[in-house]
């Protein structure tokens, strides 16, 4: 979960990062782990090394450690990073979805990444759907978060899997701000049609007065060498208002929708995610 912005590479490292994210990347937008080989790499490891080599792919991309350049440490040191990750993950369960699971119920986890938050809901829910547009960390996440009671799908394709109604509570952190505001729309038309009347919408976003952010028409806009080279390999992280979130869920059927910031919820500063926002909202009942 990086919320860095990645720059224009300024050094033999840099130059680096950028490769090794444009090799493991595919082709669609922002799909940092989605290329052929790296779902056959997984699946040709030894059992007893799938796991470290698992963390190894996911620190190929700059989503998943806050670090972009982790891919260079050592295994011990991402261990301890992503045992660190898990424990956010448990404690941002805790804060925000909490509430509004029960054992009877169907979480949908949209951009799950490595399974972590779906790791967690699990423990206290009836099912977890979890849904990314990367394979190959989709094939992490089976490695590193797998449980009897979550099913991995990608989201181009197999969210048809999905019926209408069926899901109870969708959440996704680290997200929206790396979406552009087409794929945000295509993502609450589906969030709509699967939850069920008042269905939950529980959402991580950060808002557009954070810090060096800026708006999604601006990196279109900047045709500069550094500008194209970021908006086509680099972390996509667009600022957008609590206005604009708020209008965007009204106008895709959801009620009830309330923008709080997410240290109101939590206890403690433990993750970046804390000191920005949650939509909460609500699968608003059909009119008439």
């Amino acid at each position: 979960m990086a919320l860095n912005v990645p720059e224009p590479p300024r050094s033999t490292s840099g130059v680096l990062d950028v490769v090794a994210w444009r090799l493991a990347r595919g082709r669609r937008p922002q799909a940092f782990l989605d290329a052929w080989w790296v779902t056959r790499l997984l699946a040709r490891v030894p059992e007893r090394r799938r796991a470290q080599v698992a963390r190894r792919i996911l620190a190929l991309s700059p989503h998943y450690f806050l670090n972009h350049n982790n891919w260079r440490v050592s295994d011990a040191a991402l261990a301890r990073q992503f045992t660190a990750l898990q424990v956010s993950r448990v404690r941002l369960f805790d804060a925000l979805l909490g509430p509004f699971v029960s054992p009877e119920s169907v979480v949908l986890d949209f951009g799950c990444g490595p399974g972590l938050l779906s790791r967690a809901a699990a423990q206290h829910a009836k099912r977890v759907i979890a849904v990314d547009t990367a394979s190959g960390v989709l094939a992490c996440a089976r490695v590193l978060s797998a449980a009897d009671n979550i099913t991995y799908l990608h989201a181009h394709g197999d969210l048809a899997e999905v019926p209408d109604a069926s899901v109870d509570v969708v959440c996704s952190v680290a997200v929206l701000q790396h979406l552009s505001s087409d794929a945000i729309d295509h993502c609450l038309r589906i969030w709509r049609r699967v939850l069920a009347d008042g269905g939950r919408a529980v959402v991580h976003v950060v808002l557009d007065s954070a810090e060096g952010w800026r708006q999604e028409e601006d990196w279109v806009a900047d045709t500069s060498a550094g500008g194209r080279a970021r908006y086509r390999l680099g972390l996509h992280c667009f600022a957008r208002s609590a206005e604009w979130y708020a209008s965007r869920f009204v106008q895709h059927g959801f009620g009830c929708v309330e923008i709080v910031p997410v240290r109101s919820l939590a206890d403690d500063n433990f993750d970046d995610v804390c000191g920005q926002h949650v939509v909460m909202a609500q699968r608003a009942a059909p009119r008439g």
